[in-house]
């Protein structure tokens, strides 16, 4: 009886313990920027394989997934997803794709030889935030990626009904076809309160279509 215990528990360890088996590893999270990307694009970026590591050349944080590469850019803080083949950033116009070969014009390294420069329009708001109380004039600062026509944006403010309650042009801080950044006071009817939202669009000189435009949700008072 004793020889017969003894033997299960030398099977037991043998199986438990033996070179063949592959033993579960830590768990493994995406954190801070990561985890933000790769909550936008969970399919696209899958799970995560490893640690973080370190570009020593640039200082770039880097961590495989079961799909590609995540990396967080030293060079203008912003953070990629890339499969070798695209790339999605999630930069200072919210979430983009491209080509590896491919850099938007507002990238570091967009004047690399060999690389093509896309000209994306968008438009970014950095103030007033979400949610903000804000009164007439009420100072709007902002990014875009191509600097439009005349370099001048528009601008429309509505009321919680809706109503239209303020709209002019706002001029941008930039050359056409590149990167600008606007900032000014923009105007609204007097007795507008409650929520209200923000509008800022580029708009095409040829028919007055929207090409495009962010806004941003406030508190008028």
């Amino acid at each position: 009886m004793r020889r017969q215990l003894f033997a299960g528990l030398v099977l037991l360890v043998a199986l438990l313990f033996g070179p063949g088996v592959t033993r579960a590893t830590p768990a493994c999270r995406f954190q801070l920027g990561f985890a933000t990307l790769a909550a936008l694009i969970p399919t696209e970026v899958g799970a995560c394989l490893d640690g973080e590591a370190h570009n020593p050349a640039n200082g770039d944080a880097l961590r495989h997934t079961t799909k590609g590469l995540l990396v967080w850019r030293k060079a203008d803080n912003f953070t990629a997803f890339t499969s070798g083949y695209r790339s999605s950033i999630n930069g200072p116009y919210g979430l983009q794709e491209r080509l590896n070969t491919q850099r938007f014009s507002w990238e570091s390294d967009a004047g690399t030889a060999g690389l093509q420069v896309l000209y994306i329009r968008s438009i970014a708001i950095d103030a007033p935030v979400a949610g903000a109380m804000v009164s007439s004039p009420v100072e709007v600062r902002g990014r875009v990626a191509v600097t439009p026509f005349e370099a001048t944006l528009g601008y429309r403010i509505y009321d919680h009904n809706g109503r239209l309650v303020g709209r002019g042009p706002l001029m941008v801080n930039g050359e056409m076809g590149k990167p600008g950044t606007f900032r000014a006071a923009l105007p609204f009817a007097d007795g507008a309160g409650g929520l209200g939202t923000i509008e800022i669009l580029d708009l095409s000189p040829k028919d007055g279509s929207v090409l495009a435009g962010v806004s941003v949700g406030v508190r008028l008072g």
